[in-house]
């Protein structure tokens, strides 16, 4: 499971001040923890994994030593990964 303050940040609105001084205090988070959770999501939640889990589902006899083999972030074109276009 994606993990706060490393794949997203979540905020505790009873203690956001607390948030706010620490992103103040370390800008660079936002960017380490935006492509940390990018990539978290790419792996987790991309077609290929989403797909997989659903087979596992329904029972589908999947071997799993090839789902260690697969890149899922490889089946996805660099243009449609990278875009900016509402869809992610």
């Amino acid at each position: 499971m994606p993990e706060n303050w490393n794949h997203y940040i979540g905020i505790d609105f009873d203690r956001i001040d607390e948030a706010i001084d620490r992103i103040a205090a370390e800008p660079e988070l936002l960017k380490e923890i935006s492509m940390a959770g990018r990539a978290w999501v790419l792996e987790h939640y991309s077609p290929v994994p989403t797909a997989l889990r659903f087979l596992e589902t329904v029972g589908y006899p999947f071997p799993h030593d090839l789902l260690q083999q697969l890149d899922a972030t490889s089946s996805i074109p660099f243009s449609y990964a990278n875009s900016n276009d509402g869809r992610s």
